[in-house]
């Protein structure tokens, strides 16, 4: 009887061993593949050290140790009538020591895909872009850039974009995705666009609106403490900049923040939405939007107020998000400031560590650049004619993707004030991510 519990107890050990192994193998795998995408060339890899390879079997050994622990005490929790002494029993326990363990490997394997595909998302693409913001005239251009860049492969794709919101219009040079969705013939062409059935759906002028405060409450919630100035350069001096902020805050807390505002404006949020008026009469009595009221939010203050007042609502939103990122990831943003008070430049560096659905958690680190210039002059280059666009529809006819996309319409729209409001300042972005 002793000597059968021996080699049941001799048995145990090593299947833990194996598993522990596994573990490690796996851990050590996953580290050195990371070291392997660091290092530039062949000479600049290097084996792990004494160190790291002792934090992979401590690690290992936790999560191993946490899985017999959660077993063994669902053994104890069991009634003594599910016990068995039979070779039969002990086979199946075995099994679903061993189904156990291979879920459990299969979680870590999944939670490492994740990880590998948002490593390798930050380390090889980069996003860049470059705009004008022509507010006087309703118009936005953009150029989205996103580059590739691996060891043994490079490329790119740019898209240029340009909204005309007074004529409901958005231009976009798609040559790129030819054949596929729109005709090689037309190559160097903008495809047009109509949006003027989205215009009866919301209030851009409001969502505009929208955006601002919201943008301006996310600088203003924040405590005082976390901001401070910082010395300018002499390059920076050159650029026009009398001023340089540094600012700083927890990841979490900047997204509960602007959750929180939203939250706490959703009523005025609706009036985003158009809705048509049954009463037809009540619909022409409405007035035009050149005549409607800015939408106003609560402000900072008093949302700060209110979130003093009932900080359960605030506590709960940060608690959800503190569910996905780790309250450690943080990001810094210097801003450099002209003399009238307009950004210059901004930099933003995200330190970021997430938490997968394992007891593991990964990191990545994001950056941005914004640069600003030509405010109150910037123009949009674009001018449409006859020979430099297209119809967006006509173009995509005989395509292969062509015939999945239906958010096309043939309304047409006058000329309308809706960005009235806006302000007089336009501004030419360059901006880049990674």
């Amino acid at each position: 009887m002793q000597a059968a519990a021996e080699l049941e107890k001799q048995k145990k050990a090593k299947e833990k061993q194996q598993l522990l192994q596994r573990y490690i193998d796996e851990l050590t795998a996953d580290a050195q593949s990371e070291y392997a995408d660091d290092a530039e060339t062949a000479s600049d890899k290097k084996p792990l050290t004494a160190s790291q390879q002792e934090a992979i079997r401590q690690q290992a050994e936790q999560e191993v140790n946490e899985l017999y622990a959660d077993e063994a005490e669902s053994a104890v929790e069991a009634p003594e009538s599910t016990k068995h002494d039979s070779q039969e029993d002990d086979d199946t326990q075995a099994q679903d020591e061993e189904e156990t363990a291979t879920s459990r490997l299969s979680r870590l394997n999944k939670d490492k895909l994740i990880e590998d595909l948002i490593y390798t998302y930050a380390k090889r693409y980069r996003i860049n872009y470059q705009g004008t913001l022509d507010l006087r005239h309703g118009q936005i251009a953009l150029s989205p850039e996103m580059r590739y860049e691996a060891s043994n492969m490079a490329g790119y794709v740019r898209v240029p974009l340009v909204l005309d919101v007074r004529q409901a219009h958005l231009y976009a040079d798609l040559s790129a995705l030819s054949p596929w969705l729109v005709q090689v013939q037309n190559d160097g062409k903008y495809s047009r666009f109509d949006l003027s059935p989205y215009k009866d759906k919301a209030d851009f002028k409001q969502l505009f609106e929208v955006l601002k405060q919201t943008t301006q409450a996310s600088y203003q919630l924040p405590k005082a403490q976390q901001f401070k100035d910082i010395s300018l350069t002499a390059t920076e001096k050159k650029q026009g900049a009398v001023r340089k902020v540094e600012f700083s805050q927890p990841v979490a807390h900047r997204i509960a923040d602007v959750a929180t505002f939203l939250s706490l404006n959703q009523n005025s949020l609706k009036q985003i939405i158009k809705t048509k008026a049954a009463d037809p009469e009540q619909a022409n009595n409405q007035p035009p939007a050149s005549q409607q009221q800015p939408l106003q939010l609560i402000s900072a203050d008093a949302a700060s107020q209110l979130m003093t007042q009932n900080p359960e609502t605030y506590q709960h939103i940060l608690q959800m998000v503190e569910e996905k990122i780790d309250p450690a990831s943080t990001l810094k943003q210097v801003v450099l400031l002209d003399n009238k008070g307009r950004v210059i430049e901004s930099g933003v560096l995200y330190d970021l560590v997430f938490k997968p659905s394992s007891k593991g958690q990964f990191s990545m680190q994001l950056s941005h650049q914004l640069n600003f210039a030509n405010y109150g002059r910037a123009e949009v280059a674009f001018k449409p004619n006859a020979s430099n666009w297209v119809d967006a529809k006509a173009n995509m006819q005989d395509t292969l993707l062509g015939g999945l996309v239906s958010i096309f319409s043939k309304k047409s729209l006058g000329t309308d004030d809706m960005l009235k409001s806006f302000g007089e300042e336009d501004a030419a972005i360059d901006s880049s991510a990674e």
